[in-house]
């Protein structure tokens, strides 16, 4: 049997341009549209001569990630939540656990789905009080605090350090409540 590790290129050419990007996501869209470039003229060449090929395709892997990182920056990272705008202030707003809260736990994921009446869909990994009852996942809740941008590449988008516990806002819905009924089963047995 013969290993092939041609294919390896391309993987490890995507790897290096999506942790550069993504530590630098403002120069994603010119690198990606460069990669393009590039791609479209080694794939011209790779017609006539075969070993650029491998090549082409590391650049359409890179290109690929590129693409991917340079959509969802504007998501993670929306102008309306910007750091000038936020930093130090404070904020209160509704998100939706993606995670199941419980009493005596002291931070949790969640999305954040408005700030200041504003509407986001941004991760965020909430620190404070702890709730005062078990909250299961895609519960709405209403939080108040202060927003700090997280580390480019980490899960979450933004750290927020609540003043007081959640507050529930809307139940989860049934199709996601069902379930968190059979995890507080598991969790009791």
């Amino acid at each position: 049997m013969t290993v092939d590790l041609r294919l390896g290129i391309p993987g490890v050419a995507a790897w290096v341009a999506a942790g550069v990007v993504i530590g630098v996501p403002s120069i994603a869209l010119p690198v990606a549209v460069g990669l393009w470039l590039a791609a479209a003229v080694l794939v011209v060449v790779a017609v006539r001569l075969r070993w650029v090929a491998i090549v082409a395709l590391a650049i359409v892997a890179a290109a690929l990630c590129c693409t991917a990182i340079a959509i969802q920056s504007p998501a993670r990272f929306p102008a309306s939540l910007s750091e000038d705008a936020h930093a130090g202030r404070h904020i209160s707003g509704t998100a939706t656990t993606t995670a199941t809260l419980l009493p005596g736990r002291g931070n949790f994921a969640a999305t954040l789905a408005s700030v200041d009446g504003v509407a986001v869909s941004v991760p965020v990994l909430v620190f404070g009080d702890h709730p005062v009852g078990r909250i299961g996942i895609g519960t709405t809740i209403a939080i108040a605090g202060t927003l700090t941008a997280a580390e480019p590449g980490d899960d979450v988008s933004y750290l927020f350090f609540a003043d007081d516990p959640p507050t529930v806002v809307a139940a989860p819905p049934w199709y996601l409540d069902w379930a968190n009924g059979l995890r507080a089963g598991f969790l009791h047995a």
